[in-house]
């Protein structure tokens, strides 16, 4: 083997060892690994305190913003849009009524909690579907991905929209956003309507994106707050990117 072939193998050999950590082909008999009972878990907790939630009242004083009420209050601002049907934030008027909650065992269950009950429960049973349809292998031509995986709504606090936005709940494709099926991920390296499976979340497509998703991030569309804050931050999740013609089970 003269020079020039051994510094082509060489360098062959060197980048597949870099790109084998990041992307790598999964065959027919490539075993899915099981999902935890981390996610259920922290639905649950969360579903406890909302349901212990109380509610109050801010009387809006001179010279108060909602981003600096929002913060004395400890709430965000878009609980605090929501709850109070808050159209145009930069408009609050002196001695103007703000309903917020917080954690606290009231006896009081205000229909800002009922919702977020309703919400999580929703997301809780998705998990747990998507157990009952995870595929023991993966078809020939799956991806591996590994990501950080995070989950955004389609509030204020995510996109900086409210519901008197005519593009409120509307992805980046144009279609609208739905639970269980939407996420948000960089074009660049999922392309938009690559089909999805995302262990401990189940199957998903790409129909969105957004600022802050860059590189190998996907943010996995939800319509509770309280979820998407108990979700975080989860890193090195193994994506599986689906072949074009694979119909997930859900779809079916």
């Amino acid at each position: 083997m003269d020079m020039l072939s051994s510094k082509r193998l060489w360098w062959t050999v060197l980048t597949l060892l870099l790109l084998t950590p990041w992307i790598c082909f999964a065959d027919a008999a490539h075993p899915i690994p099981q999902e935890s009972d981390t996610l259920v878990a922290r639905l649950a907790g969360v579903a406890e305190r909302v349901e212990q939630a109380t509610t109050h009242v801010y009387t809006v004083h001179p010279g108060d913003t909602l981003w600096e009420v929002a913060k004395k209050l400890g709430v965000s601002v878009g609980e605090l849009m929501h709850q109070n049907h808050v159209t145009a934030p930069e408009r609050l008027q002196i001695g103007q009524s703000l309903h917020y909650t917080t954690s606290g065992g009231g006896a009081s269950k205000p229909g800002a909690a009922n919702n977020e009950l309703r919400d999580i429960a929703v997301a809780r049973q998705q998990v747990m579907a998507s157990r009952s349809e995870r595929p023991k292998v993966m078809p020939v031509g799956t991806k591996i991905l590994f990501c950080t995986v995070t989950a955004y709504t389609a509030g204020y606090e995510s996109t900086g929209k409210t519901p008197a936005d005519p593009l409120f709940g509307i992805t980046s494709t144009g279609t609208r956003a739905l639970q269980g099926v939407t996420v948000a991920v960089d074009p660049r390296i999922i392309p938009y309507g690559t089909k999805l499976y995302i262990p401990g979340v189940g199957f998903r497509v790409a129909e969105d994106t957004g600022g802050a998703i860059v590189g190998a991030h996907i943010d996995v569309y939800c319509s509770s707050v309280a979820f998407a804050r108990q979700f975080g931050v989860q890193t090195d999740v193994p994506v599986y990117i689906l072949p074009d013609w694979y119909t997930p089970p859900s779809a079916a």
